[in-house]
């Protein structure tokens, strides 16, 4: 029979949906940054503004999705050392049981001896 800390293995799952959200929100914000700079060049030609314009404000876009992708980044190394905590967490609350189950063994096994000299 394995058992376990449900605790720590809670929290594992949940930092681990903490990380897919994260990176899900990451990739629809990136969507939404280039459809923005998308239509943004559209409107600007449409304006008749010079290409040196459009580079602006396209460097704009990608400094804000730089910035984006930098806070999801910290976000999700975050949440993996959470997951990695939870992990060594339920190993050594794995060992521990072990090192308990042991210990009963051994005493058993010392009562169960003869006490005859």
């Amino acid at each position: 029979m394995l058992l376990f800390d449900t605790a720590a293995a809670k929290s594992a799952a949940e930092a681990y949906d903490k990380a897919q959200s994260a990176d899900s929100d990451f990739r629809t914000m990136r969507t939404v940054v280039n459809n923005e700079t998308k239509r943004l060049a559209n409107l600007e030609n449409e304006l008749g503004r010079s290409q040196a314009s459009e580079y602006r404000l396209l460097q704009l876009a990608v400094s804000q999705a730089d910035v984006r992708d930098s806070e999801q980044a910290d976000a999700i190394e975050e949440t993996r050392r959470k997951i990695e905590a939870a992990r060594l967490g339920r190993e050594k609350a794995l060992l521990d049981l072990q090192e308990a189950r042991s210990a009963v063994e051994l005493e058993e096994a010392s009562t169960l001896q003869p006490s005859f000299p």
